[in-house]
Order: structure tokens, then sequence, then C-alpha cells
């Protein structure tokens, strides 16, 4: 019985669903430019399930196509680090920073914001 404890436990504390966990994760999906993974860390609205796949499903196929289209020497997947998590008090919004290291070895700090969705899962908000 404490062996089954001590597993919940475990599992529970490596939850993947805090903000800087979708941050490493959806880098990973895009570092290995696999789009259709990363579209499931993005917030697309509130719309039926089938809206939101649809929303997914258009923003991976933009991705591949900008990728596919892009100038070889383009910023894309570089390396980065969490350097910190801010969770609103409401619980509802995030700011997660990072660090991330160009080819050349210069660096640029930047920032992701993250919301809840519907089933309290955090998600990325692009493009606002």
């Amino acid at each position: 019985m404490m062996a089954a404890v001590a597993a919940i436990f475990a599992m529970t504390a490596c939850s993947s669903n805090t903000p800087t966990s979708v941050v490493e994760q959806a880098q990973k999906a895009i570092k290995a430019k696999d789009f259709k993974k990363f579209a499931e860390y993005v917030y697309v609205g509130e719309g039926t399930a089938e809206e939101q796949q649809t929303s997914r499903d258009q923003l991976a196929g933009m991705l591949e196509s900008k990728v596919q289209n892009a100038d070889e020497n383009a910023d894309f997947g570089n390396e980065s680090k969490v350097i910190s998590e801010e969770i609103s008090e409401d619980g509802q919004t995030a700011t997660v920073e990072l660090e991330e290291t160009k080819p050349d070895g210069t660096t640029k700090t930047t920032t992701q914001k993250l919301r809840k969705d519907a089933d309290g899962n955090w998600k990325l908000e692009i493009g606002k």
C-alpha cells in the first residue's frame, strides 16, 4: 500500500500541467518540427472540441508551410531555458520568461504568456 501511495505522489509531483512544463514541451515539439504536437499546447478558444481541433490543425499546417518556406538561417528552434514563472493571483494566467540562445551564441530574453483553458490546462497564448 505504501508503494502505491509513493507511486501516486511521484506521478503528481511530476505533473506536466504547469506553465513551465507546457512551455518546455511546446519547445521540444517545435524543435522536432512536430507542429501537430505543438498545436496541442496552444490556446485556441473555448469552442467545441471539433472547432478547437480544426483550429489546431490549421495552426499546424500554417507552421509547417512557414518552416518549409523559411530561409535556412532563420531563427527557428533555438536553444532556450526557463528563467522564471509567474502565475497571476487568480491562477488563470501566467508568464514564463525564457533566455534564448541563437546559433551565433548571442542570447535574448523572451516572454511567453499562458492561460488556462476550460478544462484547467495551461495553454500558450500566441499571436496576441
